[in-house]
C-alpha cells in the first residue's frame, strides 16, 4: 500500500505541475479578460502616467484608418460612405486637442456583403486587415449593438446596431458608429482604460490584474492620476441629464466616490455628454499610441519616362502628365511643382501645361488627407519660340515695318500711322489693333497666319465718334494698297465697334480703303462695317480681289461703301447686308448677293455694270428710295434677280 501511495504521490505531482504549466496561463489571460474591464490588454499599460508629467502634445500624430463595411447579403443595411465622412469628422474634431489627427482613402474601404457577419457581435472574427493603420468594421444600424476594441491598446475597433437592451443605461438608442461612442472606443485603441476601472474592486488578485490594486490605495485605477474614482456611470445618471446621481460603488459601499468626471470621453456617461480627454489622458495615448498606425504621410512616388522635354510648335505648352507612366494610386491625382524638396508644404503648384523653361517635379496629391507624397525625379522643359511668342508692339511714332517677321499683337496708338511693306505672321490669338484717330496702311506688304495654325485674329478698328454723328471727317483709317495682302484671319479688317448708353449698340466709324489690285482672302470675313449715323460711309474698295472667303463684305447699318473693278471668287457669299445699302460699279460677283433697306436704313442700293454668276437678293419696305440696277449681266442660267418685302417702287433694268 505505501509503494502505491508513493506511486500516485510521484506521478501525479508531475502530471499536475505539467497541467499547470500548459493551462494557468490560459487560465490568466481568460481572468484577466474578465476582471480586467473585459478588454486584453498589453502589459505596457500598466505603467501609470500621472499628471505630474502630462504636457500638451508638441506635434500631431497621424492615424492611418481604414474601413470595414458590412452589409446584408444583398447589399443592404449597411453604413453610408457619409457615415464614414462624419466619423472621420467625429475622430477629427474630438482629439484634435489631444494631438490626433485621422486619414483616410475612401477607395481603399473595403465592402462586404455578408448577413451572417453583419448580424455577429461576436467581435473576435473581426480582425486586423491592415497593418499598418487602425481597422475600423462597421456594421449596419439596425443590427445588434456592439462595440469593441481587439485590445488596450489596439488597431482594430468594432462598432455597429443600435443599443436597446437596458432602458436604464446611459446608452440607451446610441448608435456607436453615429456618437461619441467612436471616440470612445478609439480611445481605448490608444491606450486608455474606463475612467471606472478597478475604482470599485474589493478584492482583485495581483497575478491576474495588476492595475487593479492601485484603485485600493488611489484614485488611478484607470493608470491616469487625474481622472478621479468613478463608479461606473451607465446606470448613475440622471435621465437626460449629464448630471451624476451619487450612487455609491455597488460591490463596497465604502469606497469614497465624490467626483467622476460626467464628460469624459472614457467614462460609461451618455455619448451626448462625452466631450472631453484630461491632461494625464492625453499624455497616457501619446505614450501608448501603437506604432504601427501611426502615418507619416503617402510614400508612392511617380515615375517619369523622360527627363527633358520640349514643345511642338505651333503648340506653346507641353502636358507634363504625358511623362507619367506609373499606375496612380488608390485616391490620388498627380500635381505638378517647381518646388523639389518641400518642408511643410508643395510651392507652387504649376499646371501640367507648362509653357516656362525649368525644371518641375511630379507628386502625388491625396485629396482625402490633403497630402503629398514625394517628389518625383526632376524633367527639364524647354521652351521653343513659336509663331507669335514674340512681346506686343506699341506704336508710339509714325513707324514703317520693312522686314518680314513674326509677330505678337500690334497697337497703333491714336495720332500715329503704322505702314507694313513686308510679310508679318501672328499666331491664332494674336492681331492688330488700330486705336481712334491711328492710320494703318499695308502697302505691298501681306498680313498673314502662322505655319501650322488655322488663322489669326484679324485687324480691330475704333470708330470716331464725331465722325459717326456727322460732325467731321473721319480720322481713323485702314489704307490696303500696292497689291497689299491680307489672309487667313477670322476678320480681316473689322471696323465695327460698340458703344453703350442706355443699350449697347453697333457702330462703324473708321475709313477703309482697298485698292491698287490689293487682295483679302481665306477669311471668316473679309471686311465688316457698321453704322454711320451723319453721314455716308466713306469707304471705298477699288481694284481689288475678294477670293475663298466665308464673306467678303458683311454690312450692318451702313450707307455709301463704294466698290468697285473689283473680283469676288469662291466666297461662300460676296456681299451681305442687313438694313444697308452700297454702290457696287464694274464687278464681278460669282457669289450671292443679299441686300435689303429696311428700318432704320431706307435708302436702295446701286448696281451698275456687273457681272452676276449667283442670285442677287434684295428687300425693302415701301418707303425705301429707289434700288438702282442698271447693265447687270447675269451669266449663269438659273441665277437670277429676287425681290422680297413690299416693293412698290421701279426698278429700273436695262
Amino acid at each position: 500500500m505505501k509503494n502505491v501511495f508513493l506511486f500516485f504521490k510521484k506521478y501525479l505531482w508531475h502530471n499536475l505541475i505539467l497541467f499547470l504549466l500548459i493551462f494557468i496561463p490560459y487560465l490568466k489571460i481568460e481572468a484577466q479578460s474578465n476582471l480586467c474591464d473585459d478588454i486584453p490588454y498589453n502589459v505596457s499599460v500598466y505603467q501609470n502616467f500621472g499628471i505630474t508629467q502630462s504636457a500638451p502634445p508638441i506635434s500631431t500624430t497621424t492615424i492611418k484608418v481604414y474601413f470595414m463595411v458590412y452589409r446584408d447579403n444583398d447589399g443592404s443595411n449597411g453604413v453610408s460612405n457619409q457615415r464614414l465622412q462624419d466619423i472621420m469628422d467625429r475622430l477629427n474634431t474630438n482629439y484634435q486637442s489631444a494631438g490626433f489627427a485621422f486619414v483616410w482613402r475612401l477607395c481603399e474601404t473595403i465592402y462586404t456583403n455578408d448577413t451572417e457577419l453583419n448580424n455577429s457581435t461576436n467581435s473576435c472574427i473581426f480582425e486586423e486587415i491592415h497593418t499598418d493603420g487602425l481597422n475600423i468594421h462597421v456594421r449596419g444600424d439596425s443590427k445588434p449593438h456592439r462595440a469593441r476594441v481587439n485590445s488596450i491598446p489596439g488597431t482594430v475597433v468594432f462598432v455597429g446596431g443600435t443599443f436597446t437592451i437596458n432602458q436604464n443605461s446611459t446608452f440607451i438608442g446610441d448608435v456607436p458608429s453615429a456618437t461619441n461612442s467612436i471616440v470612445h472606443e478609439v480611445g481605448h485603441c490608444l491606450g486608455l482604460f474606463h475612467t471606472h476601472h478597478g475604482s470599485c474592486a474589493s478584492e482583485v488578485p495581483t497575478s491576474m490584474c495588476p492595475s487593479d490594486i492601485n484603485s485600493m490605495i488611489s484614485s488611478n485605477g484607470d493608470m491616469v492620476d487625474d481622472t478621479p474614482r468613478d463608479p461606473n456611470l451607465e446606470e448613475k445618471m440622471i435621465i437626460n441629464s449629464c448630471t451624476w446621481n451619487e450612487d455609491k460603488c455597488e460591490d463596497n459601499m465604502n469606497i469614497p466616490i465624490t467626483n467622476p468626471l460626467t464628460n469624459n470621453f472614457m467614462s460609461y456617461t451618455r455619448p451626448t455628454c462625452m466631450t472631453s480627454f484630461t491632461a494625464g489622458q492625453i499624455t497616457r495615448m501619446q505614450a501608448l499610441c501603437p506604432s504601427n498606425i501611426k502615418y507619416n504621410g503617402p510614400t508612392g512616388v511617380p515615375t517619369l519616362s523622360g527627363d527633358e522635354v520640349s514643345n511642338q510648335c505651333p503648340v506653346r505648352a507641353f502636358d507634363l502628365n504625358t511623362l507619367v507612366n506609373s499606375l496612380l494610386p488608390c485616391g490620388a491625382e498627380v500635381r505638378w511643382s517647381t518646388d523639389s524638396g518641400p518642408l511643410n508644404s508643395i510651392s507652387p503648384i504649376v499646371s501640367n501645361l507648362v509653357s516656362q523653361t525649368g525644371f518641375y517635379y511630379a507628386y502625388y496629391y491625396y485629396a482625402d488627407e490633403n497630402s503629398y507624397g514625394p517628389a518625383s525625379q526632376p524633367v527639364y522643359f524647354f521652351k521653343n519660340k513659336c509663331c507669335g511668342d514674340l512681346e506686343d508692339l506699341i506704336i508710339t511714332s509714325n513707324t514703317d515695318i520693312i522686314l518680314n517677321q513674326d509677330m505678337g499683337n500690334i497697337k497703333v496708338k491714336s495720332g500715329y500711322t503704322l505702314t507694313i511693306k513686308s510679310k508679318l505672321q501672328f499666331a491664332e490669338d494674336k492681331g492688330i489693333e488700330v486705336e481712334y484717330g491711328a492710320k494703318l496702311i499695308i502697302d505691298g506688304g501681306t498680313l498673314t497666319k502662322c505655319p501650322l495654325v488655322a488663322s489669326w485674329k484679324g485687324i480691330k478698328v475704333q470708330g470716331d465718334l464725331s465722325y459717326i454723328w456727322g460732325f467731321g471727317q473721319p480720322t481713323t483709317e485702314v489704307i490696303v494698297k500696292n497689291a497689299g495682302s491680307i489672309e487667313y484671319a477670322y476678320i480681316a479688317i473689322n471696323a465695327v465697334s460698340q458703344i453703350t448708353f442706355f443699350t449697347t449698340t453697333d457702330i462703324g466709324g473708321a475709313k477703309i480703303t482697298i485698292n491698287g489690285n490689293s487682295i483679302i482672302s481665306h477669311c471668316n470675313i473679309g471686311v465688316k462695317l457698321g453704322p454711320i449715323y451723319g453721314l455716308n460711309d466713306l469707304s471705298s474698295i477699288d481694284d481689288a480681289t475678294f477670293s475663298n472667303n466665308d464673306k467678303a463684305i458683311l454690312l450692318s447699318g451702313n450707307n455709301g461703301l463704294k466698290v468697285s473693278n473689283s473680283v469676288f471668287d469662291h466666297n461662300a457669299m460676296d456681299i451681305e447686308g442687313g438694313t444697308s445699302s452700297l454702290i457696287a460699279d464694274h464687278n464681278v460677283f460669282n457669289g450671292g448677293v443679299l441686300m435689303d433697306a429696311e428700318y432704320p436704313t431706307y435708302t436702295g442700293s446701286t448696281f451698275i455694270n456687273n457681272e452676276f454668276f449667283d442670285d442677287v437678293t434684295i428687300g425693302a419696305l415701301s418707303n425705301a428710295t429707289d434700288f438702282i440696277i442698271q447693265n447687270n449681266q447675269f451669266l449663269v442660267l438659273g441665277y437670277r434677280l429676287l425681290v422680297s418685302w413690299i416693293l412698290t417702287y421701279v426698278i429700273m433694268i436695262s
